[in-house]
């Protein structure tokens, strides 16, 4: 589906619900899933953000497999309703899904254009007789080389990994103005933070900021290949978080876990704007 006004020309695929294009004159912002080095362009995060410990958790004593990031990004969404600049898509529990992850639900994904900025909610509903668990993230890849900056001025806690996707039990508070990315950023694998509420990547033509008032977690990623970055720097706002190496993986423990009471709607929308 292709929304459009007069600032944006956005491009979203069924498959996933994911944008796969975001266009502002003549000027390709979103990664183009090229598949020698990352073959998605912003994939949705559900029901779980990064990867579980042995890619395993336990939920009422029963051991289910899940693998990094979920299912959403891989299933047929069904289309709900379209216009130029609104376009709002629906998933559900399937067979599939249900045998990894044993909750009913509704997971509405809703794309709105209002001048240059495209905003992105997420409807989580709960449809079972009994509470639901689950998280929810965003991993847009945008057309950033090394050289670019990434500007938050937060204090916040920067969480360490050690080239594993999972979390030592470690974070440092620290004061975070400007990154720089180079190839040596992203060695340990993502740059993950707490709290932040809007962060901006720019190189000397471009820059673009997310909106991202109450996430609680926000990941800076690239590929890493032979000791390189791969052509695109992801912005990735998170409701949760990998497994900390120490976690017991009951589902209901996770760090970063959202619990659903029955029939109960979780809310929530970030934004990309193309400055």
């Amino acid at each position: 589906m292709i929304l459009k006004n007069n600032e944006l020309t956005v491009t979203i695929d069924n498959l996933g619900a994911e944008a796969k294009s975001i266009i502002k004159n003549n000027v390709e912002y979103l990664w183009q899933a090229d598949p020698l080095y990352w073959k998605r362009s912003s994939p949705v995060l559900f029901p779980i953000v990064g990867r579980l410990l042995d890619d395993e958790y336990i939920y009422n004593q029963k051991k289910y497999h899940m693998t990094q990031h979920g299912f959403a990004r891989d299933n047929e969404f069904i289309l709900i309703s379209y216009s130029e600049t609104k376009v709002l898509y629906l998933l559900k529990e399937n067979a599939s899904t249900l045998k990894n992850y044993p909750f009913k639900f509704n997971l509405y994904i809703e794309y709105e254009l209002i001048e240059n900025q495209l905003i992105v909610t997420w409807t989580v509903q709960n449809t079972n007789s009994y509470d639901m668990y689950f998280q929810i993230g965003a991993h847009p890849a945008f057309n950033f080389l090394n050289g670019s900056i990434v500007e938050v001025n937060k204090q916040t806690n920067l969480y360490e990994l050690k080239g594993t996707p999972n979390i030592n039990n470690i974070k440092k508070n620290i004061k975070v103005t400007v990154i720089p990315i180079d190839d040596t950023s992203f060695l340990n694998d993502a740059i993950i933070y707490d709290n932040i509420d809007e962060i901006t990547l720019k190189d000397n033509k471009k820059s673009i900021t997310l909106k991202t008032k109450d996430f609680p977690y926000l990941g800076i990623w690239t590929k890493v290949i032979e000791g390189k970055n791969s052509p695109f720097i992801c912005l990735e706002p998170w409701y949760g978080i990998s497994d900390f190496m120490d976690h017991d993986k009951q589902l209901i423990h996770k760090i970063g876990i959202h619990k659903l009471k029955v029939n109960e709607i979780f809310k929530t929308s970030y934004t990309i704007v193309i400055n």
